[in-house]
This record gives structure tokens, C-alpha cells and sequence, in this order.
């Protein structure tokens, strides 16, 4: 229910042209920013994420497995730098050969993901 003082118009509200009362739009609503980015973000994944087949859910895993896993080799090798060795505790390990792990873990995490990712989906 609309205020009493609200005049219904036209106006513009997450982007689109409306006729209405612009206090049913979360743009006018007096909330903090942050709850009405959090409410449109999640309204976005929520729409989105139901419309999904099962050959869009198994991009979906397969491109969150590329980049977690091309993340965390770029990552391992873009922090050894100019350091020779890493050092985890008393252990010191040679920056390279951390690298090589964390690169052949991502690759091998990226095609367990690839080769299982209907399975994946329909676990869902």
C-alpha cells in the first residue's frame, strides 16, 4: 500500500521506465545502499540460477573450476617473485616447486571437475 501523500507517476526504477508508485521501488525505499545491493544481487542469482538447464549448470561448474584453479596457479606463481624459497612454518620449500604443485593440483582439480560435472549437477 502506497503512502497516502504518494503521487502514482511515471519514473525510472533499476534501470526500466515505470508507471506506479515509486515507493514499490527499491530504488526509493530508505534502506542503507548496501541492503539494496544485497537485495538486487540476490533477486539477480535467484532468477538466474533457477532458468539454468543442466548443460548450463555443468558451464557453470566447469568455468568456476577453470578460474578457481588458473587463480590459484597464478596466484603460487605470481607470489614467488623474486623469492627463491617459501617458507610455511620451519619448512622451507622452493618457491618453484610450490608453484608446479599448486599448477598440476589445478589442472588435475579442473579435469576431475570437467570429466564428473553431470554428476555434479545432478547431485544439485
Amino acid at each position: 500500500m502506497p503512502p497516502r501523500w504518494e503521487i502514482p507517476g511515471r519514473f525510472k526504477c533499476e534501470g526500466r521506465v515505470l508507471s506506479g508508485y515509486p515507493s514499490g521501488c527499491i530504488d526509493f525505499q530508505p534502506m542503507a545502499i548496501e541492503k539494496k545491493w544485497d537485495m538486487k544481487l540476490a533477486s539477480f542469482t535467484e532468477a538466474y540460477t533457477t532458468h539454468l538447464s543442466t548443460d548450463g549448470w555443468t558451464k557453470l561448474w566447469e568455468l568456476a573450476a577453470l578460474v578457481g584453479g588458473s587463480g590459484a596457479c597464478f596466484g603460487f606463481s605470481l607470489s614467488c617473485g623474486e623469492s627463491a624459497v617459501i617458507t610455511m612454518g620451519a619448512t622451507a620449500i622452493p618457491c618453484l616447486a610450490a608453484s608446479a604443485v599448486a599448477c598440476t593440483i589445478s589442472a588435475t582439480g579442473f579435469g576431475v571437475v570437467g570429466n564428473h560435472c553431470k554428476e555434479l549437477v545432478t547431485v544439485r
